[in-house]
């Protein structure tokens, strides 16, 4: 894939994060921010995860099985192990 052809660009002027890594992704044109703690993936940094991804996949076929756990669960499942009331929703509340 020719730079030129790219959809996303390089930016050299990009806002300073608290973490170098957040602002040399930007930087490169890897990803965006959304929000506080959100970022999309660009076109360069997309194609770096799948390949990652591609990688980890592959070597796990040789020792397991790959599995795709749902995100949501339903409270049924929290409430009967008694974690329900042990979560703080506002734990990772940054503000």
């Amino acid at each position: 894939m020719l730079y030129s052809k790219l959809f996303g660009k390089t930016k050299k002027d990009s806002k300073k994060y608290d973490s170098a890594n957040a602002t040399y992704l930007q930087k490169g044109g890897f990803i965006d921010q959304v929000m506080a703690g959100t970022y999309t993936y660009l076109t360069l940094g997309l194609r770096v995860l799948n390949k990652i991804e591609q990688i980890i996949r592959e070597e796990m076929d040789t020792i397991g099985q790959e599995v795709l756990m749902p995100a949501l669960t339903p409270i049924a499942n929290w409430q009967k192990t008694g974690r329900f009331e042990t979560v703080d929703p506002h734990e990772s509340d940054p503000g």
